[in-house]
């Protein structure tokens, strides 16, 4: 026994005009709305720059003001205030290729951390960057063991030279920098996972650059 099927292409026969029509009323309308539209052009900039302020912010949010891109949703900073100015840091990654910051840990008290519900890290006023621009080899490090067997892993020790920067985050511009020297010939008492590189910290160097700028007044 054989079914007939009502064809599909009759309800697409009907529904094509409907639509035809509707999008031309659209068309229309926007068309009559133009000469208002064309004339808002600043006050459409304005509200995407408030909607960029409102935006909740993550840590992420900030790696741009290392390249003096500015934060628009940052507290804005001004040396001349006393008090604490919030600040986030970032510093390179393992190896002198790798372009990736990593987020840097600034003493509690001084910095912001992403809450849920909250736009908390809209209270930072201030970005730290450690840069490395430079490194040199020191020395190969090896005879890591594991379960009394050596991995055959080698780790190559370098001196490096960091780019310390600090900016203000809702501006992009750069506040204070400095450069830093680091040297070592201490092999790490450990090899993490397929880890090929060691360079100096720079953290702590960091750090200390920016404290007076953390605290003012």
């Amino acid at each position: 026994m054989h079914v007939k099927r009502r064809p599909v292409l009759s309800h697409v026969r009907v529904i094509a005009p409907l639509l035809v029509a509707l999008l031309g009323l659209a068309a229309c309308n926007s068309s009559t709305s133009g000469s208002a539209a064309s004339g808002s052009g600043s006050g459409s900039t304005a509200a995407a720059q408030e909607a960029k302020k409102d935006k909740v912010l993550f840590e992420s949010d900030f790696e741009g003001v290392c390249s003096g891109a500015p934060q628009a949703g940052a507290a804005a900073y001004d040396k001349s205030q006393a008090g604490i100015h919030p600040a986030l840091g970032f510093y390179s990654g393992s190896s002198l290729a790798d372009s990736r910051m990593i987020a840097m840990d600034i003493p509690e008290g001084f910095t912001r951390e992403w809450t849920d519900g909250k736009n908390t890290l809209a209270e930072v006023q201030l970005v730290v960057c450690a840069k490395r621009v430079k490194d040199s080899v020191v020395k190969k490090c090896d005879g890591y063991q594991r379960d009394g067997k050596d991995t055959g892993q080698a780790i190559t020790l370098h001196n490096a030279t960091y780019e310390v920067k600090l900016y203000a985050a809702k501006t992009g511009e750069e506040v204070a920098s400095k450069t830093v020297d680091l040297k070592t010939d201490k092999c790490p008492r450990y090899a993490r996972g397929d880890q090929t590189d060691e360079y100096p910290d720079v953290k702590e160097d960091a750090l200390a650059f920016i404290q007076p700028h953390l605290k003012t007044g």
